[in-house]
């Protein structure tokens, strides 16, 4: 549907609050959201006015905030950034007050300042060294700073603060405790509007143990608080509230996980105010703007099966799924839809009491995000990223985007971040590291080379030169979202640079043993590569300059700004330090040896949040994880999981002894060990959600493990090795297959190896096929080839001839007939097969820089890749290989260069970096066998300080190449590996693998492979018995004779030609040489079918290639036996005399007889 812009007198969507022509306001006057405390601002987008041509921002229309009976426009909804006309603002280490004229009004004095509240009562939270007060827009404190944290008031004129002892209260605009002075352990701020909110207490109260003892047992006792300041209604005992909403609440009880021996998740239902349940209980329920979602594991797929509900909790839907934790935007949401074996991603808006499907997602699209503010959508088409209103498609552009607010969102393009308007179009160019969404009153702040801004609508900047974004700050309330690379659909996943402006990152790479080493990252100045503190190592985890701030480790922590003060952090040296991110902040601990007290965690604003008392703690990514064991009774200890929060952790209780073992975002994993009677040496390996509690997938540890892939992927690691048996029923102790999950819990089956790439699993098959599978476990394809990089978005797979990259929604993006690595950052590097080189190609399959090195690595976020070249060390040089390294730009033009660096001693290391040789590469090993071919007379490949040249054998007998990677081929082969792999070559230079393994029985056997990572399959005999030396041979016995026969077979297992041996005669060897087939045969005992007591040496009969018989010679020795060196006519023989010497016969192939003889030292042949 349209309708008519009323200014212009266009034809717009009916949907849209803003003509993308003239930018005229066309939405309703009434703002209806109640997230934001400003009540009097009405917000959408605005378009761009085309004039003469030139796309021009213009977002002002006629809403009028009033603040001193001056009218004041507002370009969109929510907060303002300048409140009373000031806004915060952190000038080196302290905190002021900036006009719009970017001067500071209120002096830096600070340690850390919030926004004012021009429609409470005008204050504003700050702190200092007294802690934390408030004041009014001349700097006055109205109420004196005494408290550790506060914060915003809420629209009733209470702010929630912490005090110095730790617990929270609620305190009016004058500073009085309110709730008949009533701390809390936490205490939720009120939402605007809002008629309760709720908080809770730690409370330690008499219990029973398993003895009918009385124990001291902690538990959480909720509350349930009303606006008016007075009334505290307390929640049954084990009943707490996750949010309130309404007239309603969503309170949660804990049950036990099935079969987990007293291991408690949540369950959750809705109640009213006064205690009432008013719906069924559930495994999740969440709350938007607009609905409720009641969900309850699917067993199948492991996600929700939702029910939906309007807040008065009228029932709209249950057909639909969604995700275990959906992120949810200001209207409408992202659903899932079973569509026979494949999910899709539906977009729903409610309308009239019922929902609608406005888009749904097909092979090749997907939903990116809900609708915002502005009432648009985000959906991925093709290649093309396309903004919907709940009317369809109103614009399309080439750049993934977030949330629209004043006419503008943020964009991200080649891992800066830019702005664009309502029309898709360019508006403020990709220059940002990371940026806030648009205000209402049209600024937004940016950050850029360790420099928070603040600009307007066009780009221009009003205030420059600052150290933090008051948008970032943990307790502002503020529901303007913050920004960085990796927050936008499609963009790299480097999560750092090279550069921090004046810093870089540099690896230690004194250590040449590059496959066992963990490199140490040195901070660096980029002018002149000088560490910022001498041997400090930097560590990861805590921002890495992502909020201006990264921790460097010297006997203690420091702090580093991005201009490079160091600011030290209370420390021995021997403490340990936690880090965890909340909100967009990050967060450090310090906690000395055996310390049991409160975890202290600050922020570089000097905020801190005390944690509650613990036994023990654990960091992970973004997640600590506390243990309070019980010590009156053992069998009942508390955990509590703080996953990327500070406040209202998921506590956990239990009989048994929990051990933290990682997380991603909303799953954490944990050893359990049972007290009491069970065998506390069979750990069970559990999968939780972090939210809930909920045990997802469980998993005893008898040899295995169960880990981590990624966010989105798990896998169970057998311990290695385990009973295989084959077709022809042998038993091997072989590698086994590992065990695929999603990170929910589903299986997707087991697989000789498999990788984890953003939301794609790709698995290699026993058969040598490549499937891809995606986050819900459904198969999206199967492939003969096919490659991923846990750095990339993309997929490269071989499909006619042609090697094509996918995006990560399987849309073909290009082709090239070289094979390549998936692209990173706008580059993927190919290799040129013919001349063993590599290059790389851009985002459209053309060569930008020709195939030039041996080594190559991907190119980082900030355009550079590392190259190299191998050379082999001198004498003074322990390490294996040496390269002499190059730090190139996207021209191909040489920025740095270090020479003498071991392979895979990252000297430019960046996040996930690795080196790629051709080998890497989809046909690399076509390179390598011509090159042995080509090379065969200088070549060794029997010798492992040749092979070391060109492969590495790893301590299982697994082959990768020589800088670690593992050619795809070589999958299903070293699955085989058992005890060692070597590599030979046959008679005309083709390289071979041989692998020998080991059978429970301890009989050894062995396997060939081409370096294609096909099995070799012999004509006759199949592969028992089968050696090499040129060619491969094998002795069999002759059913109808009985006598020994040598079968010689070429390169691909065909036979050549067989012969049979005298009677009484074995075969002992054969090998080939310079051309010939020489082989040696001796004479047994019948009887025993071993050699005589008097040793009779072996008789030498040299063949043609066609298996003609040239020439004979009794006692040879088959060290110094072969062709002559340089003519291809003649043989030598070296053999025993009877007087136990050596003589050298040589023999004519031409005259057909011996034409000279010579005494010979043996040595001389075999030591030569």
């Amino acid at each position: 549907m349209s309708r008519m812009c009323p200014k212009c007198k266009r034809e717009i969507d009916e949907n849209i609050k803003f003509c993308p022509f003239c930018a005229a306001f066309t939405g309703d006057k009434n703002d209806e959201k109640k997230k934001s405390r400003i009540g009097v601002i009405v917000g959408s987008i605005a378009g761009a006015a085309v004039i003469g041509g030139a796309a021009v921002a213009v977002f002002a229309f006629d809403i009028f905030g009033i603040f001193e009976n001056e009218s004041e426009t507002l370009y969109g909804s929510g907060e303002k950034l300048f409140n009373m006309s000031l806004s915060p603002a952190k000038s080196g280490d302290k905190w002021g007050y900036i006009g719009k004229d970017g001067k500071f009004k209120i002096e830096p004095q600070f340690d850390c300042a919030y926004q004012f509240d021009e429609n409470v009562n005008g204050n504003a939270a700050v702190s200092n060294e007294s802690g934390y007060g408030f004041i009014n827009d001349k700097g006055e404190f109205t109420v004196e700073p005494r408290f550790r944290l506060a914060s915003y008031y809420s629209d009733n004129g209470f702010s929630a603060v912490t005090d110095n002892d730790g617990y929270m209260l609620y305190v009016d605009s004058k500073g009085r405790t309110v709730y008949d002075e009533k701390h809390f352990t936490y205490a939720q701020p009120f939402e605007s509007g809002a008629p309760y909110t709720f908080a809770y207490t730690v409370m330690t109260q008499d219990a029973k143990d398993d003895k009918g003892e009385t124990v001291g047992d902690i538990t959480d006792e909720y509350y349930l608080l009303s606006a008016d300041g007075k009334t505290v209604t307390g929640l049954p005992d084990r009943m707490g509230i996750d949010c309130v909403f309404g007239e309603y609440y969503v309170g949660f009880t804990k049950n036990v996980n099935e079969g987990s021996n007293d291991f408690t998740k949540r369950s959750y239902a809705v109640f009213s105010a006064d205690g009432e349940q008013k719906s069924e209980w559930c495994d999740r329920i969440f709350v938007t703007d607009e609905l409720v979602l009641m969900c309850r594991t699917d067993n199948e797929t492991r996600i929700y099966r939702a029910a939906m509900y309007d807040r008065e909790l009228n029932k709209l839907s249950d057909e639909y799924y969604c995700d275990r934790n959906p992120e949810f935007a200001d209207s409408g949401l992202v659903l899932i839809k079973r569509d026979g074996e494949r999910f899709r991603k539906v977009l729903v808006n409610k309308n009239e009491g019922k929902l609608d499907e406005v888009y749904t997602a097909t092979d090749g699209t997907d939903i990116i995000s809900t609708f915002d503010r502005s009432g648009i959508a985000c959906v991925y088409e093709n290649g093309l990223y396309c903004g919907y209103t709940v009317g369809g498609k109103v614009f399309e552009c080439d750049y993934a985007f977030t949330a629209f607010n004043s006419g503008l969102a943020p964009y991200y393009d080649n891992a800066k971040i830019g702005y664009i308007n309502a029309g898709g179009e360019v508006v403020i160019n990709a220059q940002y590291d990371a940026v806030s969404e648009f205000y209402a009153d049209g600024y937004a702040y940016v950050l850029a080379n360790g420099e928070y801004s603040i600009i307007d609508t066009t780009g221009q900047t009003v205030a420059g030169n600052l150290s933090f974004a008051p948008t970032k700050l943990v307790n502002s309330g503020i529901n303007h979202g913050w920004y960085t690379p990796k927050d936008f659909d499609g963009a790299e996943y480097y999560e750092n640079a090279i550069n921090y402006g004046t810093l870089a990152v540099k690896t230690d790479s004194g250590n040449a043993d590059y496959f066992d080493k963990k490199y140490v990252n040195k901070l660096v100045y980029a002018t002149d590569g000088n560490e910022v503190k001498e041997n400090s190592e930097l560590m990861k985890g805590y921002g890495e300059f992502e909020d201006g701030y990264a921790i460097l480790d010297k006997n203690g922590y420091y702090l580093v700004d991005s201009r490079v003060n160091v600011i030290p952090i209370p420390s021995d040296g021997t403490d340990k330090l936690y880090t965890t991110k909340y909100a967009y902040e990050y967060f450090y601990g310090v906690v000395g040896s055996g310390s049991k007290d409160p975890l202290a965690m600050t922020d570089v604003n000097r905020n801190t949040i005390t944690l509650s008392d613990y036994d023990g703690v654990y960091s992970g990514n973004d997640c600590l994880f506390l243990s309070n064991s019980n010590s009156e009774n053992l069998y009942h200890n508390r955990y509590r999981v703080y996953n990327g929060r500070l406040y209202r952790p998921l506590t956990i209780e239990t009989n048994n002894y929990l051990g933290f073992n990682g997380n991603t975002k909303h799953t954490a994993m944990l050893s359990c060990t049972y007290y009491g009677t069970v065998d506390m040496s069979n750990d069970i390996c559990r999968v939780i959600d972090s939210e809930t509690g909920e045990c997802l997938l469980s998993y005893k540890q008898d040899g295995g493990s169960l880990e981590y892939m990624n966010e989105y992927f798990i896998c169970i690691s057998r311990d290695g090795m385990s009973d295989y048996s084959d077709a022809d029923g042998n038993t091997y102790l072989e590698k086994s297959g590992n065990e695929y999950y999603t990170v929910y819990g589903k299986r997707i089956g087991v697989f000789i190896s498999a990788s984890a790439c953003d939301d794609k699993l790709l698995a290699v098959t026993d058969n040598g096929k490549f499937r891809v599978y995606s986050r819900y476990g459904e198969l999206l394809g199967e492939y003969g080839y096919a490659c991923m990089n846990e750095k990339s978005q993309y997929i490269v797979i071989e499909r006619d001839g042609k090697y094509i990259c996918l995006d990560r929604r399987m849309n073909e993006v290009f082709d090239s007939k070289y094979p390549f690595d998936p692209p990173v950052n706008g580059y993927a590097a190919y290799a040129d097969i013919k001349s063993g080189k590599i290059g790389y190609l851009n985002m459209t399959g053309e060569v930008v820089i020709p195939a030039f090195t041996e080594i190559a690595a991907d190119f980082s976020a900030d355009g550079y890749a590392r190259v190299a070249e191998y050379r082999t060390p001198d004498e003074s040089e322990e390490a294996g290989r040496f390269t002499d390294e190059v730090l190139i730009d996207t021209s191909g033009k040489t920025a740095y260069e270090s020479k003498n660096t071991a392979v895979g001693a990252n000297g430019f290391a960046y996040d996930g970096e690795y080196f790629k040789t051709v080998y890497s590469f989809a046909g690399g090993y076509e390179y390598f066998i011509n090159y042995c071919k080509e090379n065969k007379e200088q070549l060794k490949l029997n010798s492992y300080s040749n092979i070391m040249q060109y492969c590495h054998l790893k301590n299982d007998g697994s082959i990768t190449d020589y800088a670690g990677n593992e050619p795809y081929q070589f999958a299903v082969m070293n699955k085989k590996s058992k005890f060692s792999a070597d590599m030979y070559r046959m008679y005309d230079g083709t390289p071979i693998v041989y692998i020998y393994r080991s059978r429970t029985n301890n009989e050894v056997t062995s396997s060939y492979y081409g370096l294609d990572g096909k099995e070799i399959k012999f004509d006759r005999y199949g592969d028992n018995g089968i050696s090499l030396d040129g060619y491969f041979w094998q002795e069999i016995q002759d059913e109808e004779t009985g006598r020994k026969k040598l079968y010689i077979y070429d390169t691909d297992g065909s036979e050549k030609f067989n012969v049979t041996a005298p009677e009484y005669y074995h075969y002992a060897s054969a090998k080939e040489d310079g051309g010939y087939v020489f082989a040696f045969r001796y004479r047994y005992d019948p009887d025993t079918e071993l050699p005589p007591k008097v040793y009779n040496n072996l008789v030498a009969d040299a063949y043609s290639s066609d298996g003609k018989l040239i020439a004979q010679c009794e006692n040879a020795s088959p060290f110094a036996t072969g062709a002559v060196e340089g003519n291809k006519d003649e043989i030598r023989f070296v053999c025993r005399t009877e007087d136990e010497k050596y003589e050298e016969r040589i023999y004519s192939v031409s005259k057909g007889e011996f034409i000279s003889t010579k005494q010979v030292e043996i040595g001389d042949y075999v030591y030569a």
